[in-house]
């Protein structure tokens, strides 16, 4: 994602479906007994970040849409961290936009264990 939007190549043209459909293709045909898979994310804070974000929800997007067609379960990231700053400053989350702090990680574990858990629960587990 950071490539296409710091070279201003579109994520179609960056080949981006490939490479996770290469990606996840490896993986499972590598017979790894489980995959999780879990989208990019952004916070909105510096501003800028905001003209990342309709990049990584394409790459969610294309991510899942390869997961799920590959039977693998798949944690979306963007909009839940989104929707989570909400109520909370950016900072309690993310230091810089990109990467979690501590409190960040214990969301995403959360988050982690309510869908994967699920996932080995329904039969999910590829």
């Amino acid at each position: 994602v950071a490539a296409a939007q710091n070279t201003g190549l579109s994520l179609k043209a960056a080949g981006f479906r490939e490479s996770i459909s290469g990606i996840l293709e490896t993986l499972k045909h590598a017979g790894i007994p489980r995959i999780f898979c879990a989208g990019p994310f952004l916070f909105p804070s510096p501003a800028e970040y905001l003209n990342w974000f309709p990049t990584v929800q394409e790459a969610e997007d294309i991510f899942q849409t390869e997961a799920l067609r590959l039977g693998l379960p798949f944690l979306s990231l963007h909009e839940r961290f989104n929707q989570a700053v909400l109520c909370r400053p950016v900072s309690e989350l993310s230091p810089d936009g990109v990467h979690l702090t501590h409190k960040g990680h214990e969301l995403l574990a959360k988050w982690w264990a309510e869908t994967f858990l699920n996932a080995l629960r329904d039969g999910c587990h590829t």
